[in-house]
């Protein structure tokens, strides 16, 4: 990671009218984050003044100045310390990307991405807003489809910043295989996931008798992934 070191400035909840826009000031130190060595993610906000103000690790860098950033040499570039040790950077926060933090306690990084980059499993329950989307950058990488490179980048990480598409519908075949796939060796299954499997099925006919008046498709999708999802 790149090092940028302690801010000492303001941010857009002191007076700057743009939102997700913070002041920097360098005077005293370096600017207060740390961005990732290969893109302009901030993976790290070491000044509690700007985490108040609402810095979040995992925000992509977007301007400074007002001037679009789109890689480290960019940033360098416009927040030279030859410029004067203030300036302004504006952000895109973690939850308009779709941008999560994965602090791994184990190998298990406890949910399954295929080679395709779509999330298929989540073993945390917590993490369910994760099935059924496409990986699409680590750590403000882009990956542009590459599995390995996704592998490469997070197999040996016990923390990095994990941003996803937006939900894509499942096909109606996938659903009915890993119905037909659960239900193989049904004896040998726990009671627990064979009830669990049952609420999910219960809560997807809900959703499936109430199409014709339903009028946000983005739940369907919801409840089908839940069904999928099940060990």
């Amino acid at each position: 990671m790149l090092n940028l070191g302690t801010t000492m400035g303001q941010s857009c909840t002191t007076g700057i009218d743009e939102p997700d826009t913070y002041r920097i000031d360098r005077s005293q130190g370096g600017p207060g984050f740390y961005i990732y060595q290969e893109s302009t993610m901030i993976v790290g906000v070491t000044d509690q003044r700007l985490l108040h103000e609402g810095l979040q690790p995992g925000s992509i860098l977007t301007h400074v100045n007002g001037e679009e950033v789109s890689n480290v040499t960019d940033y360098q570039n416009l927040a030279n310390p030859a410029n004067g040790p203030r300036f302004l950077i504006t952000v895109k926060s973690p939850q308009e990307s779709n941008t999560y933090l994965i602090n791994r306690h184990s190998d298990n990084p406890r949910f399954v991405v295929g080679t395709d980059l779509i999330v298929s499993d989540v073993q945390d329950r917590t993490n369910r807003g994760f099935l059924n989307r496409k990986v699409q950058r680590i750590n403000g990488v882009e990956l542009n489809g590459d599995f390995a490179k996704f592998r490469d980048m997070t197999v040996n990480s016990r923390k990095y910043f994990i941003t996803l598409s937006d939900r894509k519908p499942i096909p109606t075949q996938i659903l009915c295989n890993a119905i037909s796939m659960f239900n193989e060796d049904l004896n040998a299954k726990l009671t627990s996931e064979v009830e669990t499997r049952c609420e999910n099925l219960i809560r997807w006919q809900e959703i499936v008798s109430n199409i014709r008046t339903e009028t946000h498709p983005e739940r369907e999708a919801t409840g089908a992934e839940e069904i999928v999802s099940v060990d």
